[in-house]
């Protein structure tokens, strides 16, 4: 089956040009947000750490915001949720990274996705919070990364994996191709609905968190987080 990629150009993170880009790269892609209309849409950014929004390791509050804003005004319920390194307290990380006022600024709320719990899928355990919500939108950075190469689509969606259990599949993969094998069974067990990727601002290099930011100036949606990588890669 194809699957549509959406690539809209976007040359900063204001307003209203960035939710105007926003909205197109979901109409492109084939996903309509006011079929979120009473349910619970869960927001998954890239939060790795505690790291300020200038240093460009982190999904930005704008871009947050702007996605946010586009649910809730669409009737649903948002919530916004991540499982971070367990070097730097949740709390610490919602404030640093600046989502926790841009979550609340668009009438959403962050929520903590360990806190109930995982269940097993494929292989692999997940947050409940994952699985229980009706919508599921990944809002990954375009970064490189050191073990992975790239981190998109569905190496954002191990942050569903809560605490320490994502340091175990590290552990226990002798090298990336079985760390691979891991967030792929995550990438099946999540299943998003929608991927919303920032190229705004990228990444190369020393990624995940050490990289230099590169201009890119897109953003790209899908519903196949699969088609959305090999667009990227390409």
């Amino acid at each position: 089956m194809a699957h549509r990629v959406a690539v809209v150009g976007q040359s900063d993170y204001s307003e209203p040009g960035l939710s105007s880009s926003v909205r197109r790269a979901m109409g492109l892609s084939g996903f309509c947000p006011e079929s979120a209309r009473g349910k619970r849409v869960l927001l998954k950014p890239n939060l790795l750490g505690a790291y300020p929004p200038d240093m460009g390791v982190t999904t930005p509050p704008a871009f947050l915001e702007a996605v946010a804003r586009i649910f809730v005004e669409a009737g649903a319920d948002v919530v916004v949720g991540d499982s971070p390194n367990w070097i730097h307290p949740i709390e610490q990380v919602w404030e640093v990274t600046g989502i926790r006022a841009a979550a609340r600024a668009a009438g959403a709320r962050e929520i903590r996705i360990e806190a109930g719990g995982s269940i097993e899928s494929g292989g692999v355990f997940i947050s409940k919070a994952v699985r229980e919500a009706d919508i599921v939108v990944n809002l990954p950075k375009f970064k490189t990364h050191g073990l992975t190469v790239l981190t998109l689509a569905v190496k954002n969606l191990f942050g569903c994996v809560c605490g320490m259990q994502k340091t175990l599949h590290h552990r226990d993969s002798k090298d990336r191709y079985e760390f691979a094998d891991v967030l792929v069974r995550v990438a099946e067990a999540v299943k998003p609905n929608l991927t919303i990727i920032d190229g705004i601002v990228a990444m190369q290099g020393d990624g995940p968190s050490g990289g230099d930011l590169v201009e890119m100036g897109v953003i790209l949606a899908g519903t196949d987080v699969y088609s959305l990588d090999a667009a990227c890669c390409g």
